[in-house]
Order: structure tokens, then C-alpha cells, then sequence
């Protein structure tokens, strides 16, 4: 991390340095989707559903992350076929870095509280 700016990928390094990178932090973005659906389907099996019921498959919150986890996936394959990987990578820097490190922040401060009691 370029340690003035605080952005990823400031950092002049390799090419596939960089497609590593971008696809790291693009894979916590679907990780995160993930973990929304799982919580649709915890929801769901907690009012009584069965865990196979396509129910919670109908729920608009699932619906939106399978979207997003499927745009997500989009810009996977494009860093591969090398498909506007500049455009691709400062929309990580821009985007994506800034969204993870708030829920790192966040996640720091949820625990100093813990702690703190």
C-alpha cells in the first residue's frame, strides 16, 4: 500500500502483481455477497423454513448479492482477458479498497467495545 496516499494500488508494481491484487480484493466484495446470503437464509430458516425451501431464493436481498456476486465475477474475467484493466483496477482503488477498509475499521471498533465492557 502506498503508504502517503493509502491507495492499493498506487504502488508501481508488475502487471499480474496488480491482476493478483485486484482479484484478491474483488473476491472479498463476493465474500461479502455471500455472507448476505447466508444471513437471507439464516432469517429464513429461523421463521420455520426449511433450508432447501427456494423461499429466501426470492427474497429481493438475495436477489440483489447474486447480482452483484455475478457483476463481481464479470470483472474477475475481465482482469483475465485483460479487458480494461485500468479501468477495472481504479474502480478497486476507488471503490472497493475504501468499502473493505471501513468494514476492517469498523470491525476494530465492534471488538474494542467488546472488550471494553
Amino acid at each position: 500500500m502506498d503508504t502517503q496516499t493509502g491507495n492499493a494500488m498506487d504502488m508501481k508494481i508488475l502487471p499480474w502483481i496488480q491482476d493478483d491484487i485486484a482479484i484478491e480484493i474483488i473476491g472479498k466484495m463476493i465474500a461479502e455477497q455471500t455472507e448476505q446470503i447466508y444471513a437471507v437464509y439464516a432469517e429464513y430458516r429461523q421463521a420455520g423454513f426449511d433450508f432447501n425451501s427456494n423461499v429466501a431464493e426470492q427474497d429481493s436481498r438475495y436477489l440483489e448479492a447474486m447480482k452483484r456476486i455475478g457483476e463481481f465475477k464479470s470483472e474477475i474475467d475481465r482482469i483475465y482477458n485483460g479487458e480494461c484493466v485500468d479501468e477495472l483496477y481504479e474502480k478497486v482503488d476507488r471503490e472497493y479498497v475504501p468499502h473493505l477498509q471501513e468494514q476492517v475499521v469498523a470491525l476494530h471498533l465492534d471488538e474494542a467495545a467488546t472488550h471494553a465492557k
